[in-house]
């Protein structure tokens, strides 16, 4: 786990879901993601982000989330499922300055 750190200010949120792939939970404020697998199913990260599978199918598609395929199966590396919070945590702060 390590804190993303944006405009002097450390954050610690820890994005978990409940599975034995990948145990992420959400608390605090910031970003700190636990890497068990290092790997994540597309199912895991719309749990973690609280989102639908298109939404998530959308992110792949767009760039904004890494994939890779495994056989039939997409997989999504936990590095960038964490870039993608810590880009959204930015891009809302530079948003809120505005």
């Amino acid at each position: 786990m390590r804190p993303v750190t944006r405009g002097g200010r450390d954050f610690r949120l820890s994005v978990v879901c409940r599975s034995r792939a990948a145990p992420f939970e959400i608390r605090g404020e910031g970003l700190v993601v636990s890497e068990v697998s290092g790997f994540l199913t597309v199912k895991e990260v719309q749990e973690a982000l609280r989102v639908s599978r298109p939404t998530v199918d959308k992110l792949i598609r767009q760039g904004n989330l890494t994939s890779i395929r495994v056989g039939r199966s997409i997989r999504v590396p936990a590095a960038s499922l964490e870039a993608f919070i810590a880009a959204q945590i930015n891009k809302t702060q530079v948003d809120q300055a505005s």
